[in-house]
């Protein structure tokens, strides 16, 4: 995202703006079937501002990835050694031209996430998260075939 780590506070406090903000993250029902919790506890938990952060504000995923993509209307694209993952934003259909994806890779002996971007535009994307599809707006729809060449690269490559 072109930011530095220290902007981590700036970042958590946009996903909150988002889950205060957005419509679907008031229905219960989405919130514990997609994101896996509560709104308050998903606001609580990106409610860290500064310091050493307690495990229950540690970024997870598959809780934070959808709001993340949702936020910033991005894929995100999580390296994890329990799978990669891609999210596709929700509710937003892809801006023109599609922007490039946030990047994590979770470093397991760390416990810590890293964000890193691919040097090119034509970057391999591993499968699309779970459940994308049965949710997605129709508008939202669009990012896969938005990103179809990234999907082809990542099948050959994860």
């Amino acid at each position: 995202m072109g930011m530095h780590q220290d902007h981590w506070p700036l970042v958590r406090q946009d996903m909150i703006n988002e889950v205060n903000s957005g419509k679907s993250y008031q229905n219960p029902k989405l919130m514990f079937n997609v994101v896996g919790s509560s709104k308050e506890e998903v606001i609580k938990s990106l409610d860290h501002k500064s310091g050493h952060a307690g495990i229950k504000q540690w970024m997870k995923f598959t809780d934070h990835g959808f709001i993340l993509e949702e936020t910033y209307n991005r894929p995100v694209v999580v390296l994890a050694a329990d799978g990669p993952f891609t999210y596709l934003p929700l509710h937003h259909a892809p801006p023109v031209p599609p922007p490039s994806p946030i990047c994590i890779i979770f470093l397991r002996a760390e416990a810590h996430f890293v964000a890193f971007r691919f040097f090119s535009s034509l970057w391999p994307a591993p499968r699309v998260m779970m459940g994308w599809e049965r949710h997605a707006t129709e508008e939202a729809k669009r990012w896969k075939k938005v990103i179809s060449p990234n999907i082809e690269m990542g099948e050959k490559e994860f």
